[in-house]
């Protein structure tokens, strides 16, 4: 039945000798630094801004990361009745995964005891007998 099943996988999680040690896993803190420089200037005719920004932050698992980069502009201009304003952006990330996947596939497979199988770059879980 479901309920021995699910008391047998609660009793296994329960062994001591099956703690997991997690500085053995790699999983690491996910720090990260945020840059980001502004200028604006203009009259009571013309406004303009340049931002350019760069984010760089560490992924929770081991050989993970996001770099991200924007870039934007504004223009705008004002004569008599008539208002002008543009603006313009660029916005590029970059990421590297761990080959362990996503966090939260890897805890499912740590609590779970599935293990996977990693074939050009398709992932499938091999779920265990309980």
């Amino acid at each position: 039945s479901n309920q021995a099943i699910y008391q047998k996988h609660v009793a296994s999680l329960q062994d001591p000798s099956k703690i997991t040690d997690w500085t053995q896993r790699p999983i690491q803190t996910g720090v990260g630094t945020l840059q980001h420089l502004q200028f604006d200037g203009g009259n009571d005719a013309v406004s303009y801004g340049l931002q350019v920004g760069y984010n760089n932050v560490n992924g929770p698992v081991d050989k993970t990361n996001r770099k991200a980069t924007t870039l934007s502009g504004k223009l705008g201009a004002t004569f008599r009745n008539f208002s002008f304003n543009t603006n313009l952006y660029y916005n590029r990330a970059d990421a590297n995964n761990s080959v362990y996947g996503s966090l939260s596939d890897y805890t499912y497979r740590i609590l779970t005891g599935a293990h996977w199988m990693h074939m050009e770059g398709s992932k499938k879980y091999l779920k265990p007998q309980l």
